[in-house]
């Protein structure tokens, strides 16, 4: 349904912020079970993902506000946050005013916004597009395995259309094709040739 495929996006962007990468098909279904039977919100899974090693490992406890600012938009737009917003997040987060995983959610939402710009809209939207074709067809074929990979692909994505296409052709070869996604972005040739089509 509507509901059940925006629910789908909106975990699936969350991935995205957090661990610059789509979701496993296990983790996907759990986190959407948890918040369609009404466990979890949302917000809490955001809060949940603070806890995971992954988490833990990209954004460890030295790591200062206005750096991790700077990861997290990187991760989601591809660029830096602007310095107003930047400064006003950095105090947000300094101050104890908001967690961060109060933040990733807001930055997320306020992305789809209609005050926002429809740049990071449609980039978020390309990516987990991007995320979740993939993670269909691992439910598919679950004996491929998770590669971690996808990250490259994912940050290959941009706001072209055309690059949700190239990154699904890029995804279909590793499926359909004893060469995995590491072996593929690694061979910048048969990526390039992949992502044109």
């Amino acid at each position: 349904s509507g509901t059940a495929a925006q629910l789908m996006k909106q975990i699936t962007d969350l991935y995205v912020a957090y661990f610059n990468r789509g979701p496993d098909p296990a983790g996907l279904a759990y986190w959407f079970k948890s918040v369609y039977t009404g466990e979890y919100s949302l917000r809490t899974i955001a809060e949940r993902f603070t806890f995971e090693q992954e988490y833990v490992q990209a954004y460890p406890s030295t790591l200062v506000n206005r750096d991790f600012i700077d990861k997290i938009y990187l991760n989601l737009f591809d660029r830096a946050p602007d310095v107003a917003g930047w400064d006003w997040w950095t105090s947000e987060l300094d101050t104890g005013n908001r967690p961060r995983s109060g933040f990733i959610l807001d930055v997320i939402e306020g992305a789809y916004a209609p005050t926002s710009g429809p740049e990071d809209r449609t980039l978020i939207d390309h990516k987990h597009d991007a995320s979740l074709y993939y993670s269909g067809r691992l439910s598919l074929q679950p004996a491929e395995g998770f590669d971690a990979a996808i990250t490259a692909v994912l940050n290959r994505v941009s706001g072209d259309a055309d690059s949700v296409a190239g990154a699904g052709r890029v995804i279909d070869y590793a499926f359909d094709n004893p060469a995995t996604l590491v072996e593929i972005v690694g061979n910048a040739a048969l990526f390039d040739t992949l992502w044109v089509g």
